[in-house]
């Protein structure tokens, strides 16, 4: 004979499982994605300006840092030491004619000069010229791919430029 109570179902009382639905980490993964992509963008993320950008609107960038990628003028290049170290002066110009002097106080990398690509970082000074902090060479490969040397890449801007005066600046039509 069995007795009632083994029969009866228990009625032990359970706390409820407390879990996150699966939408909310979903969503929380990808606010927290978003924030920290816009983070990094606003807060020195890698970008690089046209030399246009900066000597058409200097004051958008007097004193502050900034990444200008650019062409090195040929014959544009002065280098002299200055109290003991190195000290480089040149002209980087972009697909438009826009000139920028550059006065950098490191030694250049090896393969520094006249009509190869460059980014050039450091500050952007009140009287018009970039103070180098930091200068990167672009790979020549991308040139030699083409069977071009470094100074006929990109529509032959270097032979278009290298001693022409810098195009007007000014509105565009």
């Amino acid at each position: 004979m069995s007795s009632h109570a083994e029969l009866a179902p228990s009625r032990v009382k359970t706390a409820p499982k407390r879990t996150l639905p699966f939408g909310y980490i979903v969503i929380g993964l990808i606010a927290t994605g978003i924030v920290v992509l816009l983070l990094t963008t606003a807060s020195g993320g890698r970008y690089e300006l046209e030399v246009g950008q900066v000597v058409t609107a200097p004051e958008k960038y007097v004193n502050k840092n900034v990444r200008v990628r650019g062409q090195i003028k040929d014959g544009s290049i002065f280098a002299s030491i200055e109290e003991g170290r190195p000290l480089t002066r040149f002209t980087v110009v972009d697909e438009h004619g826009h000139e920028l002097d550059i006065v950098s106080r490191e030694s250049p990398p090896d393969n520094f000069e006249g009509g190869k690509s460059c980014i050039v970082e450091g500050k952007y000074s009140e009287d018009g010229h970039l103070e180098s902090t930091r200068l990167t060479m672009k790979c020549p490969s991308k040139y030699e791919a083409d069977g071009q040397s470094p100074g006929t890449g990109a529509g032959g801007l270097y032979e278009q430029y290298k001693s022409s005066p810098p195009a007007p600046t000014g509105p565009r039509s």
